[in-house]
This record gives structure tokens, sequence and C-alpha cells, in this order.
């Protein structure tokens, strides 16, 4: 009697876990009506994806997981990584303050996260890394493109054509720049010079031997002379 009453409380406790959880998947399968009507309240009658599709067609959703899948597991890796070493440090040397270290580290392990978190939004606010990947990825570089418009000197831009990102930029900044060449390589995503490293070189080659032509856009496919 005894066992069955205990695992009465322990599917009764399991059920109150994972309410929520069921909650929101079932709600996410609902159009707006169905959410203010008592009719389908624990199941979707008939289940709706356009939550799903609006999701990913007007927002930058993909992006956002894929941001905070990086920064997840790199922290993870690199949390794990240093934690273990310390930890061998820790429990198998023998060197001055071994014990305070050992003790200061299972103190703040009796810190409810919960109080950091205040405190720790306001630094990363005022490192002004909230809502940004500043700071761990390129995105830390200001931009200067206002300064292309007064370039005068002749320029190449060189891209690959299946990193639409940085096309687009080169793009961009050929239209800026009245003396450029736009290259774009068939073939080729971000790292140009090493996908199609003799084509990347004939193109810079060709470019610097025709510095004293007129210059106009140049579109270059793996296996063709660059166009003067």
């Amino acid at each position: 009697m005894q066992r069955v009453l205990s695992y009465a409380v322990l599917v009764v406790l399991a059920l109150l876990v994972l309410f929520p959880f069921y909650w929101m998947t079932i709600t996410s399968f609902k159009n707006e009506e169905q959410m203010r009507s008592l009719t389908s309240m624990f199941w979707p009658s008939p289940f709706v994806g356009e939550n799903y599709e609006q999701l990913v067609s007007k927002t930058e959703f993909v992006k956002w997981y894929g941001n905070s899948a990086i920064v997840a597991i790199s922290s993870t890796f690199v949390a794990t990584a240093v934690g273990t070493i310390g930890a061998y440090a820790i429990a198998r040397l023998r060197f001055l303050g071994r014990g305070f270290m050992a003790s200061a580290t299972l103190i703040t392990y009796l810190v409810p996260p919960s109080i950091l978190f205040i405190p720790l939004y306001a630094q990363i606010r005022n490192l002004g890394l909230s809502n940004s990947l500043r700071g761990i990825g390129v995105g830390a570089q200001p931009s200067f493109h206002k300064e292309l418009f007064g370039l005068s000197i002749p320029s190449l831009f060189v891209a690959g054509e299946e990193d639409a990102k940085f096309s687009e930029i080169a793009r961009r900044m050929h239209r800026t720049v009245s003396e450029s060449k736009l290259c774009l390589m068939a073939e080729s995503g971000h790292a140009v010079h090493l996908e199609q490293p003799e084509f990347f070189n004939r193109a810079v080659l060709d470019f610097l031997s025709a510095v004293d032509c007129p210059l106009n856009t140049l579109q270059t496919q793996p296996g063709s002379q660059p166009n003067r």
C-alpha cells in the first residue's frame, strides 16, 4: 500500500511538472480564436500550423536560434574544459591555498542563481552586450560604409556567390565607390581565397595590372579570365 501511495504521489508531481510543457505545445497549434475558446482547451481542433509558418517566414527565428545554439555550445565547451582542469588541480595536486579555493568553490554553489540575475544583467547592459552578439563576433567592428563615398582610389571587391550576405555587401560597396570593380566568384562561399585560390589570384593580379584603365563591373566565373 505504501508503495502504491508513493507511486501515486510521484505521478501527480510528474503531471504538475510536465503540464506546462504540454500546454505550451498544444497552444502553439491553435489559432487566436481557439486560444480564447473553451471548447478546445486541452486539445487543438483542428491543428493549425500557421504560428510556426509566421515564426519562420516573418521573423529571424532561425538566426536567433542559431546564435543561441552557438553561444550555448561554445560557452558550455569552454566552461567544461576550464572546469575539468581546475577540478583536477584541486583534487589531485597539493599547493598553498588549495583548501581555501575548494571551500570557496563549494560556497559559491550555495548562492541561489536567481539572486545573480539582476547584477549579471546590469553588468551585461553596462558592457553594451545586452540583446547583441557584439564582443563575440564580427559584429563588434564599427561600420565605415559612409567613408566609402569619399574613396577615390581604384578598388576591387571580391565575394563568393554562395555567400549571399557578403555578396550583397560587396554589391552595395561597388555601387558606392565610383572607381571600383566587383568580382563574384562562382562555386565559392565566404573564404574565396581558400576555395578558389587560382581564380582569386588571377582576379587580383588582373586588377592590379589594369588600374590605369577604365574600371567596369567585373563578374568572374571559375575557368574564365576576369573581364577588364
